[in-house]
């Protein structure tokens, strides 16, 4: 499925500065796919990396790489756990 940006950011009720910068960072997480299309700025998610993810959230959590399961929130701002 494939959204403009601009219809993207009306939908959610955000600013386009703030739909621009997250766009960017899941892109370059590659997360993401953006085009320019004339005037329009399409983006959408590729099948391979929604395959991925799907494959990696139906895998229990104990076969999971454990960096891979550890949740940033709770610790402080740089990710460590406080004590």
């Amino acid at each position: 499925m494939t959204r403009c940006v601009g219809d993207l950011g009306a939908d959610l009720g955000l600013a386009p500065s703030t739909v621009s910068h997250h766009l960017k960072e899941l892109r370059q997480a590659g997360l993401m796919e953006v085009e320019r299309r004339g005037q329009r700025i399409e983006c959408w998610v590729s099948e391979d990396t929604l395959k991925l993810l799907a494959s990696f959230l139906n895998r229990p959590r104990e076969t999971r790489d454990p960096g891979d399961g550890r949740d940033a929130r709770a610790g402080g701002a740089n990710g460590k756990r406080r004590k």
